[in-house]
């Protein structure tokens, strides 16, 4: 009792004299804000009005209006917000009644630029990074305003206290920097060249010269329901998307139509003379509706189209648009509206007296589609086996098109999942493209459609997919460019080290056109392209790529994806084992860390100090091998920090023992090269804070049996006893593993 007695008395004594330390410090800051600022509100409220108004100016420009009308809009419509949130403040808050309306007016302005720092920062891309880039943000606008207000009270106003000029300076150096840093397109990070030379004696040169034209003169032609040479008619999609309110009005004001009656509208490319040609259709994803977005694959159509392709590229802006939430989800549009354009050009295609008569062979068609169009064409694929819609089966689907081959560019996925279902294709050709600095679609979403793409078995079919190293979203589509992001919240933006626009879209030329000649014209050296790792990267232009290649005719040993057995595989009769690991095991995969599912399942596993471990595949039955080629996925887990350049690559021998007890071996160094995780960075401030985001990605690695022979000509691939991977050559390792089995 006696100690507490004492120490309530020292406790209300300390309370007391914080107290009074904190208020006078709080009148000393009062008393020197008062020396040093007042009266310099004023000049504040000027520069804040210009930039918030060159703000929402560029936000006005990039929607396509006109650079007068855009600016003037700009800053009409945000004097009119202010003064009217003044007037609406006014009688609401007691606070506001002792404070002029000019002081409103700068308190509204300053949150305002508070709020445009904040979002710039808060969409830039890169988790890591999200956080320091609010506050930065935060900090450089406050560093900004009190430069304003010491430049005026030095200069304007002749105060000199130290205190004042020493502030003046500082701000002064944090603004210009924070422009510098705003403005600039950021930092190189040549993790490329430092992962390319991890095995240089042996890494395949690209070329930097563009892919040459066709033999074939081309020409093209519009279509649509205004002054287009063909004319086309509307189509209905109000059972699609959820429609309606003032949103509704504005874009159909704009328009002049509404989604009844949405035009079906695009551009051909095709060969002048000759008849009956393999025809593409490409759709473009979400961006800004006034874009011409469709005309953005212009280098494609005319590239393809010289080597006798037709190429249709759909309008389908009606659906795009950022701020519109309510056409948020809308791919099922997307898909039915390619579909009807499809079914146009069908009709096109039939007409005499038509430009386009029979210069279309509908027997051979593909799709492609960029980004939201990467997944339409995914759920037109489905709908085109449908006989009425999953969602809704009042409404019938009556499509019935000879789709070979599906091209998917930077997609993303899962924005409509029908019936809530993945969309699930079978027997059809499929290629994905993505970029690892995409920084709208910052993962490879595609992958997971990639898996959810099966063979029957019956014909033959391939999938595969082409990961770019520093290959932005955009510039695959001329019309989008380099920056992801809208104005201004591109500022963020780390483009510097992105590879530049004609590299990407002639990377994308060439795989497209191998892959159209692979499955359309059943060209075995175009397929080579995605099948043989030098190949692939001789003929493109020189950068990191991952790619990853399956077969219809894979007979795949382990897929992971079967049970939680760690000692069985897909394929009976085997046992899996390991010797040596400091852990394996099998694992759901997902993007990132705490990223989206990737909905695959792959072996995870790890060596330490050690190159005698090995994970072994023991057939109870002699298996006979029924291909040319042992393939695998592996992807090598290793994170290197930025800036390391003495990085030891991966490599591994794998051995193949028959039942007579011949061993061969191969090394995967020798048909392939596996990358450490590539270290990305989207945003400046990653570059900074040292923080990349790791992509983990596969590599497909084909062996031919021919080199086991080599190895041991004794060897009886007839009567397989023991596949098993020796991981004797990098002494410490993480990896994962799937899809390991034979194939053409």
């Amino acid at each position: 009792m006696n100690s507490n007695f004492k120490i309530k008395p020292i406790v209300k004594t300390v309370i007391k004299n914080i107290k009074k330390l904190v208020g006078k410090l709080i009148e000393k800051i009062k008393s020197w804000g008062q020396l040093n600022f007042r009266g310099t509100g004023k000049p504040l409220a000027p520069f804040t009005d210009i930039i918030t108004g060159i703000l929402l100016a560029l936000m006005f420009l990039e929607s396509g209006l006109p650079k007068l009308l855009g600016v003037f809009l700009a800053f009409a419509v945000f004097f009119l917000s202010l003064n009217l949130l003044r007037i609406i403040l006014l009688p609401f808050f007691k606070i506001a009644q002792k404070l002029s309306a000019r002081s409103i007016y700068l308190l509204v302005e300053l949150f305002l630029v508070l709020s445009y720092f904040w979002e710039i920062s808060s969409g830039s891309g890169g988790d890591s990074a999200y956080k320091l880039s609010q506050v930065l943000a935060v900090f450089l606008a406050l560093a900004f305003l009190i430069f304003i207000r010491s430049f005026y009270a030095v200069f304007r106003l002749h105060r000199k206290s130290p205190s004042l000029l020493i502030i003046l300076t500082f701000s002064f150096l944090i603004t210009a920097a924070g422009t510098w840093f705003a403005a600039g397109s950021g930092f190189s990070y040549p993790y490329v060249r430092n992962y390319l030379s991890i095995q240089k004696d042996k890494q395949v040169s690209g070329t930097e010269e563009a892919p040459a034209f066709g033999p074939l003169e081309t020409t093209s032609i519009e279509y649509g329901i205004g002054g287009e040479e063909i004319k086309s008619r509307n189509t209905n999609l109000s059972s699609y998307v959820d429609y309606t309110g003032f949103s509704k009005k504005l874009r159909d004001f704009y328009w002049g139509y509404s989604i009844d009656t949405v035009p079906l509208k695009g551009k051909v490319w095709y060969p002048r003379e000759g008849q009956n040609y393999p025809v593409m259709f490409i759709v473009h994803g979400n961006h800004i509706m006034t874009a011409d977005s469709y005309l953005g694959y212009s280098y494609l159509g005319e590239y393809l189209a010289s080597y006798g392709y037709v190429v249709v590229s759909v309008d389908e802006s009606f659906l795009n648009g950022y701020l519109d939430k309510g056409l948020s989800g809308e791919n099922d549009a997307r898909a039915i509206l390619l579909l009807e354009n499809m079914r146009e050009m069908e009709k096109d295609n039939n007409l005499k007296d038509n430009p386009l008569y029979n210069k279309m062979d509908f027997e051979k068609l593909t799709l492609a589609g960029h980004s939201r169009g990467g997944e339409a064409v995914s759920i037109a694929a489905l709908y085109n086996t449908l006989k009425v819609l999953p969602d809704n089966g009042n409404i019938r689907l009556s499509y019935d098109f000879d789709i070979k081959s599906l091209i998917a560019i930077a997609p993303c996925s899962d924005q409509y999942r029908p019936s809530g279902r993945d969309v699930e294709l079978k027997d059809v050709n499929y290629l994905l493209i993505h970029g690892s600095n995409d920084q709208d679609v910052s993962y490879m979403m595609g992958e997971k459609q990639y898996h959810n793409i099966s063979f029957t078995g019956g014909n033959d079919y391939f999938k595969a997919f082409l990961y770019i190293a520093d290959a932005n979203h955009g510039q695959f589509n001329s019309e989008w460019g380099r920056f992801d992001l809208s104005t201004p919240f591109h500022m963020m933006l780390n483009t510097k080290n992105l590879i530049s626009e004609k590299k990407q879209q002639n990377t994308l030329k060439t795989a497209m056109k191998n892959f159209l000649d692979a499955t359309i014209k059943q060209d075995s050296e175009a397929r080579s392209f995605f099948s043989d790792y030098n190949k692939l990267r001789s003929r493109l232009p020189e950068n990191l790529y991952l790619n990853g290649y399956e077969a219809s005719t894979l007979q795949n040993i382990c897929s992971y994806e079967e049970d939680t057995d760690l000692t069985t595989a897909t394929m009976e009769n085997v046992s899996l084992s390991s010797l040596g690991a400091s852990y394996w095991y099998e694992t759901r995969l997902f993007y990132e860390l705490d990223g989206p599912d990737r909905d695959n399942y792959a072996l995870a596993y790890a060596w330490k100090n050690s190159l005698s471990s090995y994970y072994e595949m023991q057939f109870t039955l002699p298996y006979e091998e029924k291909g040319g080629f042992f393939q695998f996925d592996i992807m090598d887990d290793r994170e290197y920090p930025k800036g390391q350049k003495k990085i030891s690559p991966l490599d591994l021998t794998v051995n193949i023992t028959d039942t007579k007890g011949e061993t061969a071996h191969a090394l995967l160094s020798d048909f392939a090269r596996v990358y450490p995780s590539l270290p990305v960075i989207t945003t400046k401030l990653q570059f900074i804070t040292n923080s990349p985001v790791y992509k983990h990605y596969f590599q497909t690695v084909r062996i031919p049996k021919t080199a086991f022979l080599k190895s041991n000509e004794k060897l009886d691939l007839s009567s397989i006893k023991r596949i098993s991977f020796h991981f004797d050559k990098l002494n410490t390792g993480n990896i994962k593993l799937d899809n390991i089995g034979f194939t053409d």
